[in-house]
């Protein structure tokens, strides 16, 4: 096995692995690769050799966890090389792969800050300062995703993993951090990619992290989410966790929350994270990023909220356009809505208050809202648009996603009594994460709570 002094994480002949960080670099951060389209291992990304080639070549068959493409690494090694400026000490990295799996583990490790592979039993093994079992039950021949938090500061990792894309990563080393080995540095700088047999790789991310939190106490779980490239696109949280709701404002721009979206999505210059509160353009929120704070774009958005008055839930509507490249953002957590309204794991004590807008100030009375759940009738509860509780008064409009074509919304009126779809109360299931706009004519904000 190569004795590379960079952060790896390969697929060998025992599995993954990742080696100390050198000092050169390339990609900026938070970034994300899908290897779609045409690909080569060029430019942020090279090869050891020539077994290095994007899926589906000529005599091969497509290998991909996500989208179109993948990447074969076979008897070789590939490298993503990170940008040494600024200096990322506190980050997470994630790669999905078909691993190569191990029968025993690697003699000699000198010079590794850490390892892991999947072992022929299905055991998942970490090396810190020796190799240890941290989780049975893996798939040895099925893709896998792995994440890992990588904590310079404090010279530990941990690692995550799960064999349904999409769906959160579960924490592997549950009793404790691996440690990193002695001689470690203390940035990232490269992530490497290595295999003794023909393994298969996709959905490559990498960005820093808010706050450390390696330890045994840190949160058991973490959401990936990519952040696609393009203009005016829907920005829905994966999860509204217990990082964001324990605390005074940490649900808020300028707190937690706030944070991870921007080491995420890693907008600057004319990218926006925009919230349309009410329907005319002149009632848009409108943030930037300024440095590695948040800041409102009152120039181009005059009425915005101050970033420390605008809640992020999963009821948030929320836009961004992003002309720089596709990024992917890290959400860890112990217990977290998910938008299909579920809790997991299971607890209570979850709820969000949307803040629905009148007509006083010149506004138009529009409240743009994502359906937190799946309601099957509008008019009862847990759905909270609903008699009382929204300051609903005769004439009011809502307006919601149709389950069967996203691209159509369905009216319905409030009648004073129930809402209604024509001259009949609706029948049609409102779809978690559903756009929805409800049009009030009262003059000032009423709340809608929406409970789990």
């Amino acid at each position: 096995m190569n004795r590379w002094n960079k952060l790896i994480v390969g697929t060998c002949v025992a599995g993954f692995m990742f080696l100390l960080p050198s000092g050169y670099g390339a990609a900026s951060l938070p970034y994300a690769q899908g290897f779609d389209g045409s690909w080569t291992p060029s430019g942020d990304w090279s090869a050891g050799g020539s077994g290095v080639a994007q899926s589906g070549g000529a005599g091969d068959f497509i290998e991909t966890a996500l989208g179109a493409g993948g990447v074969v690494v076979s008897n070789d090694m590939l490298t993503l090389s990170i940008a040494s400026s600024p200096q990322i000490s506190n980050s997470w990295f994630q790669i999905w792969a078909k691993p190569v799996a191990g029968t025993s583990d690697p003699a000699s490790m000198s010079g590794v800050t850490g390892a892991f592979y999947v072992k022929t039993n299905g055991a998942l093994m970490v090396y810190g300062t020796n190799w240890s079992q941290v989780a049975t039950g893996l798939p040895t021949s099925g893709w896998i995703g792995f994440v890992v938090h990588a904590d310079y500061a404090n010279q530990k990792w941990d690692i995550y993993y799960s064999t349904s894309y999409g769906a959160p990563l579960t924490k592997a080393n549950t009793s404790a951090s691996v440690p990193f080995a002695t001689g470690a540095s203390n940035r990232l700088s490269s992530i490497s990619i290595e295999s003794g047999g023909r393994a298969a790789v996709d959905a490559v991310g990498v960005s820093k992290a808010f706050a450390p939190v390696s330890g045994p106490g840190t949160p058991s779980k973490v959401a990936a989410k990519v952040f696609a490239v393009g203009s005016s696109a829907d920005l829905d949280l994966p999860v509204y966790s217990d990082t964001y709701t324990n605390g005074a404002g940490n649900n808020l721009l300028s707190g937690a929350l706030g944070k991870d979206l921007l080491t995420g999505l890693g907008l600057s210059g004319s990218d926006y994270v925009l919230s349309r509160h009410t329907k005319p353009d002149n009632e848009w929120n409108g943030y930037v990023v300024s440095g590695d704070s948040w800041t409102e774009d009152t120039t181009g958005y005059p009425n915005t909220v101050p970033i420390g008055s605008m809640p992020i839930q999963i009821v948030t509507k929320l836009w961004y356009t992003k002309a720089s490249a596709s990024s992917m953002g890290f959400f860890a957590y112990n217990t977290a809505l998910a938008l299909d309204g579920t809790v997991t794991p299971a607890a209570s004590g979850y709820s969000e208050i949307a803040t629905l807008n009148g007509t006083s100030g010149g506004k138009s009375g529009f409240t743009a809202l994502s359906a937190p759940k799946v309601y099957t009738d509008v008019n009862a509860l847990p759905f909270s648009l609903f008699p009382g509780a929204a300051g609903l008064t005769y004439g009011d409009f809502l307006y919601v996603t149709s389950p069967s074509d996203s691209a159509r919304l369905i009216q319905y009126y409030w009648n004073n009594t129930q809402w209604m779809e024509w001259a009949r109360p609706p029948s049609s299931v409102v779809p978690a994460g559903a756009d929805m706009w409800l049009k009030r004519a009262a003059s000032g904000t009423g709340t809608a709570t929406f409970l789990y």
